[in-house]
């Protein structure tokens, strides 16, 4: 095993799948013996031990031969599985990566379809997502990327993994409906929803402040948000 990561979905996930397979070549697909974290009735919500019992059987028994692991699965169930193997994610500003989020799950018919993004917003296993996915601890990573500055990440992933990087690979979910892009603009202009999102994801906005300050230093955040949220990724 090579590297671990963590696919905290919205961030660039099924693109990044591309590279990985591109570099470390393709290998078998094993789904974990687990009910996905989209899922609220999911084990991995209610039972952390039992969780982690499952994931090092799954693990030890089929993925020994495997170069890496791209899972949507905390950082926390592979405690103590792998040792010396880096940890990466991609990370995501919390105001995009909730509209994003909402759009797709409802997309995939993982919500009502009459539920509004206000209404999505209160449910309680989908708030500060990303600090969940990442055991809300930027030092359970060797490297953290941001869905922002993608492509430069990208990069930046395979040059701390002493790896070439493959060639450019082709962006992938970028939604292009008229109708999200629309609620998308009106949102981001929206200075109530703006408050209630920094309100309910402030142990994400913390988290991704401290990841950005780490892996990118001096680099004014402000500057780069303004221009993402112009992207539609």
């Amino acid at each position: 095993m090579d590297l671990i990561s963590v696919r905290i979905p919205k961030t660039g996930s099924t693109t990044l799948t591309s590279y990985l397979l591109a570099s470390f070549g393709e290998q078998p697909i094993v789904t974990p013996p687990i009910e996905e974290a989209w899922k609220e009735s999911s084990i991995l919500y209610h039972n952390r031990v039992r969780s982690q019992e499952t994931i090092r059987h799954y693990a030890t028994e089929l993925l020994h031969e495997h170069k890496f692991i791209h899972l949507h699965l905390p950082v926390w169930v592979w405690e103590d599985l792998f040792p010396g193997v880096p940890r990466v994610c991609f990370m995501r500003e919390p105001l995009t990566w909730v509209i994003s989020c909402y759009f797709f799950t409802k997309a995939l018919g993982h919500i009502p379809k009459h539920m509004g993004i206000w209404e999505y917003l209160e449910i309680p296993y989908r708030q500060n997502w990303q600090s969940w996915y990442m055991d809300s601890d930027i030092n359970n990573f060797d490297f953290i990327g941001f869905q922002e500055t993608y492509d430069e990440d990208v990069t930046e992933l395979f040059n701390y993994l002493g790896k070439e990087q493959p060639c450019d690979q082709p962006s992938l979910n970028i939604s292009v409906d008229p109708v999200f892009l629309s609620v998308r603009a009106d949102l981001l202009k929206d200075k109530m929803f703006l408050r209630r999102v920094k309100k309910i994801f402030k142990k994400d906005y913390r988290l991704y402040e401290a990841a950005w300050q780490r892996e990118k230093g001096n680099i004014p955040l402000k500057t780069i948000l303004s221009s993402s949220r112009r992207s539609v990724r």
